[in-house]
């Protein structure tokens, strides 16, 4: 990221290079089709991060990018409304127990997801600064929706879902 007077080849051989010289006297063999070990370079501005495994996140924007959100979670399909709300990037606040299965769906995603186990909605996104509330309500429950009174936006992104859609996939976020 940023501009630099270098290109991506060129880190890779000065890395590639001073990890053979720091690895010398062991004997390393270098196989570019099938390593054993593959290293990863991100240079951001005058950072650069050294790295061997990608950590799998949700995907879309990056986490926290676009603020933070309050989970209620009691559910599973609680857990999947707030993950469609991390791939887009928020960083949710979630309302629970801690030993949860909702909140273990979503510390898998979020090592450092917060988890409040007590409040009120209202209290918990003013303290918190969240922008919004997500919940895993569906058209079923429409009375529930209805009553909800919360200062910021409620998101509801499995209200279209038919039970099929939100099973599948639940079953592909968790690991």
């Amino acid at each position: 990221m940023g501009e630099h007077s270098y290109t991506s080849n060129e880190v890779g051989k000065e890395v590639g290079s001073a990890i053979w010289i720091a690895n010398e006297e062991k004997g390393p063999k270098v196989d570019l089709k099938k390593p054993d070990l593959e290293f990863f370079v991100e240079v951001r501005d005058k950072n650069a991060y050294i790295f061997s495994e990608y950590i799998p996140g949700p995907g879309g924007l990056p986490m926290g990018s676009q603020g933070r959100v309050v989970a209620l979670l009691e559910r599973d399909r609680d857990a999947l409304a707030a993950w469609l709300i991390m791939k887009r990037g928020c960083r949710i606040i979630a309302i629970a127990e801690e030993e949860n299965e909702a909140v273990q769906i979503l510390r898998c995603w979020d090592a450092d997801l917060k988890v409040v186990s007590t409040g009120l909605l209202a209290e918990v996104s003013k303290k918190n600064r969240a922008l919004a509330v997500v919940f895993g309500y569906g058209l079923d429950d429409f009375e529930k929706i209805r009553n909800i009174d919360v200062p910021v936006p409620a998101f509801f992104p499995l209200v279209g879902m038919s039970e099929e859609e939100v099973k599948e996939r639940l079953n592909a976020i968790r690991q």
